[in-house]
C-alpha cells in the first residue's frame, strides 16, 4: 500500500488585528467569523463522513459474516473485506486541503486503518499457520496499544479542535469519538470470537476498545 501523501495545509485566519503601536486590539468583523467558523464546520464535517463511512463498511462487512453459512461464503466475505480496507486507506480523494488541525487527526485515524489491515493480514497467516501462536499474540498486543494510543491522541486533538475553532461535532463525528456510548445499553461482558471477526470490529460493536 502507498504510504499516505503529504496533505496541503490551509491558511489560518487571524481572529483579530493588533495595532503595531500597541497593544489595542481591533474586534473582529463579525461576518468574517462567522465565514471562518463555517469554512472550519465544513471541512471537519467533511472529515468526519469520509472515516465514518469507512468504519460502517467495515462494521456492514461483520454483520454479513456472522450469518455466513459454509466456510466458503465466509472467506468470500472476508476477502471483500480485506478489499475494501486495502482501497480505502489509499483513498484520500475526500481528505485534499485538509489544515493542518485536521491533518494531524487524519494521521491518527490513517495509521489505525492501516494497523488494523496489517493485524487482520497477521490474523489470516496465523490461521494457515505461517505464524505461531506467541508471534500472534505478539502482534496483537503491539497492535492494540498502538490503536489504543492513536485513539486517545485523536479524541484529544478533536477537543482541542472544536475549542480552537468554535464548531460543533457531526453525528459522524460523535461516532468516530465513541459518544454514542452514553446511550446505548450494557451489553454482556462476555463473547465468543467467530471465524473472520477481528479485535477492533468487536470493538466497535459492543462501544468498547480493543485493549
Amino acid at each position: 500500500m502507498k504510504k499516505m501523501s503529504q496533505k496541503v495545509a490551509a491558511s489560518a485566519i487571524a481572529a483579530s488585528i493588533f495595532f503595531a503601536g500597541g497593544a489595542v486590539v481591533k474586534p473582529a468583523d463579525a461576518s468574517a467569523a462567522a465565514v471562518s467558523a463555517s469554512k472550519y464546520q465544513n471541512v471537519i464535517n467533511t472529515f468526519a463522513a469520509h472515516y465514518a463511512k469507512i468504519l460502517h463498511k467495515v462494521e456492514s462487512y461483520k454483520t454479513r459474516l456472522n450469518p455466513a453459512k459454509t466456510e466458503k461464503e465466509a472467506d468470500s466475505i472476508y476477502g471483500e473485506y480485506m478489499n475494501y480496507l486495502d482501497k480505502a486507506i489509499d483513498d484520500e480523494s475526500d481528505l485534499i486541503g485538509l489544515n493542518h488541525d485536521l491533518q494531524k487527526m487524519d494521521g491518527y485515524l490513517y495509521d489505525t486503518l492501516v494497523t488494523i489491515y496489517n493485524l487482520e493480514v497477521d490474523t489470516i497467516n496465523y490461521l494457515q499457520k505461517d505464524l505461531s501462536k506467541e508471534e500472534y499474540k505478539k502482534a496483537n498486543d503491539k497492535a492494540v496499544a498502538f490503536i489504543t494510543k492513536q485513539d486517545s491522541l485523536f479524541k484529544k486533538e478533536a477537543n482541542i479542535y472544536k475549542v480552537k475553532h468554535h464548531i460543533n461535532f457531526s453525528k459522524d463525528m460523535k461516532y468516530l469519538l465513541d459518544d454514542e456510548t452514553a446511550s446505548t445499553p450494557p451489553v454482556k461482558n462476555t463473547y465468543t470470537v467467530k471465524k473472520g471477526d477481528s479485535l477492533y470490529q468487536i470493538a466497535k460493536k459492543y462501544h468498547t476498545t480493543s485493549a
